[in-house]
Parts: C-alpha cells; sequence; structure tokens
C-alpha cells in the first residue's frame, strides 16, 4: 500500500508497475528505449500475475454498492487468470454466488494465482526472478 497527499502519483506509479510486471500481457514496446531496458531489473517485464485492485472507482452510495464493486474487481481478477472450467472450492463458490460479498476470497484467489504460475509468495516487500524463469518470487 502506497500513501502520500493527492495528485502525488500513486495511481500512475502503481500502474507502470502492473503493466511492466504483468505476465498476462506482452508490454516490452512500452519501455523501449528507457533506463529500465538496460537495467537488471528488466528481467522481471511481463513475468508475474498481477492482481489490481483499484479503490479509486468503487462505488460507496451505501455498503451494498461498496461491495458489489469490490466483487466486481474480484470477479474481473478471478477472470483474468481462469477459464470457468479451471475453477475449484472457494474461487467457484464465490464466482457462482452474486450474493457473496466475503473480503476472505482474496487469499485463496492470490493462492490460486501463485500456484498456477508456479510463483511463490514473497512477504519480503520486494519482487525477484532467479535463473531460468523458475522458483519466482513476488511480494504480497
Amino acid at each position: 500500500m502506497f500513501t502520500r497527499p493527492r495528485r502525488m502519483g500513486k495511481s500512475l506509479n502503481m500502474d507502470t508497475l502492473s503493466t511492466f510486471l504483468d505476465c498476462k500481457e506482452d508490454t516490452a514496446h512500452l519501455f523501449k528505449g528507457l533506463y529500465i531496458e538496460t537495467s537488471s531489473a528488466y528481467r522481471n517485464l511481463n513475468q508475474y500475475p498481477v492482481v489490481y485492485l483499484d479503490f479509486v472507482n468503487l462505488s460507496s452510495s451505501n455498503l451494498i454498492n461498496l461491495l458489489q464493486s469490490f466483487r466486481n474487481q474480484v470477479i474481473e481478477s478471478i477472470e483474468k487468470f481462469f477459464e470457468y472450467g479451471e475453477l475449484k472450492g472457494n474461487l467457484k463458490e464465490y464466482y457462482d454466488n452474486p450474493s457473496n460479498y466475503s473480503l476472505s476470497i482474496l487469499n485463496p484467489l492470490l493462492k490460486a494465482i501463485f500456484g498456477k504460475y508456479n510463483v511463490e509468495p514473497n512477504y519480503n516487500g520486494y519482487a525477484y526472478s532467479s535463473g531460468g524463469g523458475r522458483n519466482k518470487s513476488i511480494y504480497c
């Protein structure tokens, strides 16, 4: 979580990180000619699954709308990484039940994504990839 005053580039920073790291889209052309292209960090380009939850656009007129807006983002994340037939257990139950607004789905969602992409969660606050694209780690 990044905390800074309004208009200080939080969303731009997170969008840039997401675009750089996300394995679901080839974004190398966006970073061509920039310093990062010659940096050792460039090996992480498009190497990780990214779950991006944007709290700015959540509808907050009442609690149900807030929870529904959040649920919609979680559903988009599920659909980004999984076909319906791949869903099992908690993810399938959550997906199939539109009145389920539980926030506890985030942990099973991240575990399922990390498992599918052979990524090991690392809670040390940084992301790195070790040799040959195997045993990848990412911060959460």
